[in-house]
Parts: structure tokens; C-alpha cells; sequence
């Protein structure tokens, strides 16, 4: 072989780093999209920690191959031939491993040292002073029901001033909710600690003692979830049944069915948009048994479910904005308070190997059921 004319030295320097081309690659638009997809694809799926060497194959198989099928079909939209049985192997190829990672989104795996260093209460707003005299506040009585004390926290107050105060309100509530839910968790963390240091315990042994501590300590300091958890949904219930149920206040059949067939047979020839229309013009004017008869029809509701709900909500926020305000703030608690027990559930089976029975009893029948399904495979 002729040797060249080069007089550079061929050893590789020692400043190069071997990194430098996937860097250099990454300043592309079509790599940083392929990446940021790929961060997407992980993100969905609960992070890359919960995933394997294999599974995070796959994603980036399919990360690849969505972009070649896009290719093909920008190729195609342009006029450019382009081979179909190619393109239609790439999209048996690309459904079969979506299938194979799944097609919802995945709860990050967390651990109980990253809850608690996370669980910070949030700053809660100074509220602002509230109009002086007697007010007449709303508050809950032990079966759940509402009742009007002089001098007892608001759940009715109109304004900017109130809305703040209600918020403010919620802040403090899920703070005190965190904290609560903090407690039991730290004394766990103490009592792992102290197993730990024991030495005279077998690995499986501390195992077993963990699990009997949580058994008999831990769960049922939580068990305060279930019970909130169900007082804030029945809640929820009462607001939605006062929000998204529209009586006619029609008690006489006959007048209610002569009232209704009028205006069934005014409403029966208009098209979909228009009912849209008339059921929106309903909502606004609060014409209750137009709205009625229109959600009453025979052949089913005359406009979608999407359509009642987004009708009705603005037709609440304006006619009673206190109450909506409550109905939100009750969902924002309940959501939180759904998701905590949730992840607590979870750690307790998955990693202490807590029995369905005990979480059942303190954790509420859908939580036993999640890992009964998880454990048989079986739907519940």
C-alpha cells in the first residue's frame, strides 16, 4: 500500500473527547427533535429509571421509525414516489411495539426519601381583611351536610377579597393534609433505621419487622385518608348533582310530558349545530325546562355530554360563582388527597409487601382492587 503525503500525526489527540461527533450530531434540528422526542417517550412512561435496557430499546426503535414513516408521508404529500409495501411495514412495525410498551402514561416510580425531601408546605398568602359586621358563613356538620353559623369560616363570601381567602383556605388545607401524611411516614423511616442498625436480625428478619411495623403502625395512622377521600366525593357529588342536573320543576306528568312534546317537536327538525346553539341560548337565559327537554328526549340527549357540561359550568359560574369556587377547590383537595394515596398504597404493596386485606380495611375497596388485578391479572 503506498504510503500518503500527509504529514499530520494519525494518533488521536489527547484533548478529543469521544463524545465530540454525538455532540457534534445533537446540533442538528432533526437529532435535538429525535432526542426531545425520545425524552417525551420517557417521560410518558415514567421516567428512565423505570424502565430497562430492552424497553428503552424499543423506544428508540419507534422514536426512528416515526420518523421515517413521516418521511414517507411527506415524500407522498409532496408528489415524490415512494414505495407503499415500506411504508405500510413501517406502520405494522411501529403498532406493533407501541403495543408492546403500552399506550398510557406511567406513574414515576418514587421513593419514600424522595416524597418527604419533596413534601414542602407551600407558602400560604396573608389574607387580605374581611368586611367588619355579622356574616353569615357556611360550614359542614359531622354527617357531612351544610349549615349557616354567625362568626364560622365562609364558604359563601363574594369578591376578590373572598376568593383569596378561599384559596388561602384550600392552600392550608393540603398542607395540613402533607403533614399529616409526613408523620407516620417519618416514624416509618426512624423505625427502618433502627432495624438497619440491628445486627442481630437476619435481612429477612428486618424485612418481616418492617412489615409489621407498617401492618400495625404505619397503615393505620393513614387510614384518615379513606375517610377524607370519601367525605370530599360525596362533596363533589352534592355539587355536581345541584350543577349538572337540571330538574324541570314540572311534578305533574301529564303537564310535564304535554310541555315537553311541544318542545321536542319545535326541536326535532333543527340540525346538531343549531341545538348546540339553542341548548347554549337555554343555559345563558336560565330556561330550565328547555334545557330539560332537551336533555330528556326520548331518542337520548339532544346535544352531547362535552356540550351539557361546558353549557352548564358557565351557567354556574355565573349564577352562583361562591359555590363554583368551593366545587373547584373541594376537587383540587381531592385530587390531591387520591394521588398521595395512591403512591402510599403502592410503596406500602410493592416494597413492603403490605396484604391486600390490611389495605383494603384502611385504604378503601378500589385500592385492593388495583392490586388484586395487579397480582391475578385479572380485571376487577
Amino acid at each position: 500500500m503506498p504510503k500518503g503525503k500527509g504529514t499530520k500525526p494519525r494518533q488521536v489527540a489527547k484533548r478529543f473527547r469521544p463524545s465530540f461527533l454525538s455532540d457534534l450530531d445533537g446540533r442538528y434540528p432533526v437529532v435535538r427533535g429525535l432526542k426531545q422526542r425520545f425524552a417525551c417517550y420517557l417521560s410518558d412512561l415514567g421516567g428512565a429509571a423505570s424502565l430497562s435496557t430492552m424497553e428503552q430499546t424499543i423506544v428508540k426503535r419507534i422514536v426512528h421509525l416515526e420518523h421515517l414513516v413521516e418521511q414517507k408521508e411527506s415524500a407522498l404529500i409532496a408528489g415524490a414516489g415512494t414505495n407503499i409495501n415500506e411504508y405500510l411495514a413501517s406502520i405494522n412495525t411501529l403498532s406493533g411495539l407501541l403495543s408492546r410498551i403500552g399506550l398510557k402514561r406511567r406513574a414515576k416510580m418514587l421513593s419514600l426519601k424522595d416524597y418527604l425531601s419533596s413534601s414542602k408546605p407551600e407558602p400560604v398568602a396573608a389574607p387580605s381583611p374581611g368586611p367588619s359586621g355579622p356574616q353569615t358563613f357556611h360550614r359542614e356538620d359531622t354527617n357531612g351536610n351544610e349549615c349557616h353559623d354567625d362568626h364560622q369560616r365562609t364558604e359563601r363570601r363574594t369578591g376578590p377579597t373572598s376568593e383569596i381567602t378561599l384559596h388561602t383556605e384550600t392552600l392550608k388545607e393540603k398542607n395540613e393534609a402533607n403533614l399529616r401524611v409526613q408523620t407516620p411516614l417519618e416514624r416509618h423511616v426512624a423505625e427502618e433505621k433502627k432495624l438497619a442498625a440491628n445486627e442481630s436480625l437476619s435481612h429477612q428478619g428486618k424485612a418481616q419487622a418492617i412489615k409489621t411495623f407498617a401492618t400495625n403502625q404505619t397503615v393505620p395512622a393513614l387510614k384518615w385518608m379513606r375517610t377524607e377521600i370519601e367525605r370530599r366525593q360525596a362533596k363533589d357529588q352534592r355539587y355536581r348533582d345541584q350543577f349538572y342536573s337540571i330538574d324541570s320543576g314540572l311534578k305533574d306528568p301529564t303537564e310535564r310530558l304535554l310541555t315537553f312534546t311541544y318542545l321536542w317537536n319545535k326541536f326535532d327538525g333543527l340540525d346538531p349545530s343549531a341545538r348546540v346553539k339553542r341548548f347554549c341560548q337555554a343555559a345563558e337565559a336560565n330556561e330550565i325546562k328547555i334545557m330539560a327537554a332537551m336533555l330528556d328526549h326520548p331518542l337520548g340527549p339532544m346535544v352531547e355530554d362535552e356540550v351539557k357540561e361546558r353549557a352548564l359550568t358557565e351557567r354556574a359560574k355565573r349564577l352562583t360563582p361562591s359555590e363554583f369556587d368551593n366545587f373547584e377547590q373541594n376537587q383540587l383537595l381531592l385530587e390531591f388527597l387520591v394521588m398521595v394515596r395512591e403512591w402510599v398504597a403502592r410503596w406500602l404493596f410493592n416494597e413492603i409487601h403490605v396484604e391486600i386485606p390490611v389495605l383494603r380495611t384502611n385504604f378503601g375497596d378500589d385500592i385492593a382492587e388495583m392490586f388484586e388485578q395487579q397480582t391475578t391479572g385479572i380485571p376487577a
